[in-house]
Parts: C-alpha cells; structure tokens; sequence
C-alpha cells in the first residue's frame, strides 16, 4: 500500500498538502482467511486466493477509485443456513465510476451458480445497479435450512436499482426459478423439548420408579 501526496512549504509555518492524494492498494495471492476473525459470527469457513490493483484518488472533492480486484479457490461456509461454497471465482473492474462484477461463480456440494452485476456510483453514492444469477438445470444447488436439506433449485433472477431525488426504485424479476423437494416432503430438526411420555430415573429395589433431576437444576428450589 502506498500514499502520495504534493506537499507545498516554501517560507510557511505550516506546509500546504495538496487537496488530492492518491492511495494506491496492491495485493498479490491474498489469504482470506486474514478476515476470518472478522466475521467469525457468521462464517465458519473463509479461504480463497484475492489480487488487487486499485488506486483511490481525491478529484475536485469528490473520491474516486479505479482498479481491478479477482478471487480464485474460494471458499466460505455459513453455519446458519448450513451451505458451503467452494471454488469461487470472481472478477470486479472499477473505472470512472462504474464498477462491474465481470463474472462469478461458485459450486456447492453439488450444482453451480453463476452470476455477473454491474453498479454506477456518484462519488461514494450509488445511483443505479443491476444484477443477474443464474443455476442451469443440469447444475442444480441444494437448498438446506439450518442444516436441514430442502430440495434442489435452479433458475434465474435478475434485480434492478435506480436512485431519483425523491424516490429509489427496486425491481426484481423472477423469469423462472424451480425447487424440487424429496419425495417424504422433507424434514426438519428434532426438537430438543422434553419428549411427553419419557421419564428419566431408577427403579429402586422395592420396585419403586424415582424420577431424577434433569438438567439445568432450578438454583432457586431448596433442596426437601
């Protein structure tokens, strides 16, 4: 990483920096796994390979940046929803404002999606994106809910955004999306409640059943 700017001082008590510096972000073979601390809570699993070519720049007030950003070998894996991706590949350009995911995918357990966006920004300010996903049917993911499996689904989606001065316009189109679920209807996770009907102790000798305390123990009730 480096950062440049003019700096003018001449006969000043205080030199002059001049109002556009430039940063310029250079990475080559980046572990994500640097980052993994960062989002501990909601990610088990995070590898992949990141270059970086970018340079951000103050023009006239306003900031800017440019460059082109690529992830090979990927991985990530979220625990809440039980789904882990891997094999990612992605490639983002930025230039002139306009910022473009040039191509994306990622491969489940089985199946692959793809996907590619494109965004323009006003400064920070984004001012209209767009976004498309795409599962062939040969390629179909499985869907899984807190590690419970749904059924298999394939599809397209496309989103679109747009900014006005008064109102932002958010627009998704589903032109067909399938899921196809297991033939039992699925299944969902075993509750862990108290099972009615289920008592846990020991029969004494005189043929006594004596039910025992299960965890947790209530602090509060004085032993009789």
């Amino acid at each position: 990483t480096t950062f440049a700017t003019d700096v003018a001082w001449g006969n000043r008590v205080v030199p002059e920096i001049d109002p556009n510096p430039e940063a310029k972000l250079v990475a080559r073979r980046f572990r994500l796994e640097t980052f993994l601390p960062l989002v501990q809570g909601q990610v088990s699993e995070l590898e992949g390979r990141l270059d970086a070519n970018l340079t951000a720049s103050i023009q006239q007030g306003t900031p800017r940046v440019d460059g082109t950003l690529s992830l090979e070998k990927g991985v990530v894996h979220v625990p809440s929803v039980g789904q882990r991706f891997n094999d990612i590949e992605a490639r983002v350009s930025i230039h002139e404002g306009q910022v473009r995911l040039d191509r994306m995918q990622a491969r489940g357990l089985t199946g692959r999606v793809t996907a590619k966006a494109s965004a323009k920004l006003d400064g920070t300010t984004l001012r209209s994106a767009e976004a498309h996903l795409h599962i062939d049917d040969d390629e179909k993911i499985p869907l899984t809910m807190e590690g419970v499996a749904l059924g298999d689904a394939w599809g397209r989606v496309d989103v679109r955004y747009r900014s006005e001065p008064k109102r932002n316009h958010l627009l998704v189109e589903v032109p067909h999306f399938h899921m196809q679920m297991g033939a039992d209807g699925g299944s969902s996770v075993q509750s862990l409640d108290p099972a009615e009907g289920v008592r846990i102790g020991a029969r004494r000798k005189d043929g006594d059943f004596v039910t025992l305390p299960v965890q947790p123990l209530d602090p509060d009730k004085k032993e009789q």
